[in-house]
């Protein structure tokens, strides 16, 4: 049920209510439909509300995961990086050890 078709059935309510005769049909029936379309979305809220909290949660532990493993790879890069040895700019590169013998491109 709208908010519109809400607020028509609470203003049937009020009329049938004030009315000289009182149809007590009429307003157990309009009574009725307010009470089911109020429970229909207390339940819907309650569900949103559970299903938001489960988002949450897991949403905390993909972080969580996420962390522990950036921080794991980032001790990956640096152990890696140790174990490289920088070139020695200092020494001279020999152009002769790319050719063999007989002066062929190795």
């Amino acid at each position: 049920m709208t908010r519109e078709e809400y607020n028509t059935k609470a203003g049937e309510l009020m009329t049938a209510v004030s009315a000289e005769e009182l149809d007590t049909g009429k307003i157990s029936e309009i009574a009725a439909e307010m009470r089911e379309a109020f429970q229909l979305e207390v339940t819907r809220a309650e569900t949103a509300e559970k299903t938001a909290e489960d988002l949450k949660r897991s949403n905390e532990s993909l972080q969580a995961a996420n962390m522990n493993l950036f921080l794991k790879s980032g001790e990956i890069i640096k152990a890696a990086e140790r174990e490289k040895t920088p070139p020695d700019v200092d020494k001279p590169f020999d152009f002769n050890s790319l050719f063999d013998e007989k002066g062929e491109l190795i």
